[in-house]
């Protein structure tokens, strides 16, 4: 949960870079660590056991997408272009994910679920090495921020 500010900063620098919903792009940022995530309710919930596994498809790109698809449909606004938001925002969140090496965390590179349960990342970081992601992307942003400025300041 640490990385979510990371993932929160690149949806939104995302968003404004096309121009686009931001809060549906971190919606869909964060919506493959909520479903998940779901599996701590099951601490006051009594549940089956292992049933955490019915979980893990959500943060796979296929069972993202299925979730953003239910997602979009609680929207009042056109539903397809909720839909394309919540998927660039999920896509986001997968792609910063690969950067990470969590292959001691169940289902958390799950690439081509439901053809392969085979985890795939590039392993760059460990997940409890939150704070070098979260100060690359603080960096990105303020550096967005300056360039959009001078650039806004330059067009005067």
């Amino acid at each position: 949960m640490p990385e979510w500010y990371t993932h929160v900063v690149i949806a939104l620098l995302l968003a404004d870079i096309i121009r686009v919903d931001k809060l549906l792009v971190v919606i869909g940022a964060l919506l493959p660590d909520i479903m998940l995530k779901a599996e701590l309710l099951w601490t006051v919930i009594q549940v089956p056991q292992n049933m955490e596994w019915a979980l893990i498809p959500f943060h796979s790109p296929l069972g993202a997408i299925l979730g953003g698809a239910f997602v979009a449909t609680l929207f009042a606004k056109n539903k397809t272009q909720v839909f394309g938001l919540l998927v660039l925002g999920i896509i986001s969140h997968i792609s910063l994910d690969q950067l990470l090496n969590k292959h001691f965390m169940i289902g958390q590179s799950l690439l081509f679920f439901p053809f392969s349960w085979a985890y795939y990342e590039l392993g760059f970081l460990w997940s409890d090495e939150f704070y070098i992601t979260a100060v690359a992307s603080s960096l990105l942003a303020v550096l967005y921020v300056v360039i959009k400025f001078t650039l806004r300041r330059a067009k005067i």
